[in-house]
């Protein structure tokens, strides 16, 4: 967190690595809206910077991970809870809207991995191990994002440096 103003808190959108979504049952209109907070979050303009260490300066800065999305809930509204219908749910978001994890506590959790070549699906855990499972595939995905890129706090301050010129110049005088 950057500052705090009242009531709103300033965060830099580099420091987002995830965004979840708690809602009291897993269905297909909660995994849209899902998707629609993920892009919006995934769609904020993130920097980079080369990294100053004792050695020199790492030019070409590590882009920002793609940030991780969730559903979190009670329960799920699916029958089966992990079927068909909620990978047909899943196939129908936009990849910026991609849901990686989810959870419904009673029923268990599932993984949408990666793309790869060897992709295994979307992979579920039984509601017994649920909440391990999503807690150590969670932990899992947020270490493959390694360590975080140098944010460029110059992009920041120029917009306050600008408005700064926009103040009056001469301070009126008190009566």
């Amino acid at each position: 967190m950057f500052w705090e103003m009242g009531d709103a808190l300033f965060l830099p959108a580099e420091s987002v690595y995830a965004v979840f979504e708690a809602k009291q049952e897993l269905n297909l209109e909660y995994l849209r809206e899902a998707g629609e907070k993920a892009a919006s979050v995934r769609q904020l303009h993130r920097t980079t910077a080369p990294i100053v260490h004792a050695g020199g300066t790492v030019n070409n800065p590590k882009p920002p991970p793609r940030i991780l999305s969730g559903l979190l809930a009670c329960r799920s509204r699916w029958n089966p809870p992990f079927g068909p219908a909620l990978r047909k749910g899943l196939d129908n978001l936009t990849e910026d809207e991609r849901i990686d994890l989810g959870c419904g506590l009673e029923h268990g959790a599932f993984e949408l991995p990666e793309h790869t070549s060897a992709d295994p699906g979307l992979v579920t855990a039984d509601a017994e191990v649920g909440l391990a499972f999503f807690a150590m595939r969670l932990l899992a995905r947020l270490q493959q994002m390694g360590t975080v890129s140098a944010m460029n706090i110059d992009a920041y301050t120029s917009v306050l440096a600008q408005r700064s010129r926009e103040l009056p110049t001469e301070v009126p005088a008190q009566q």
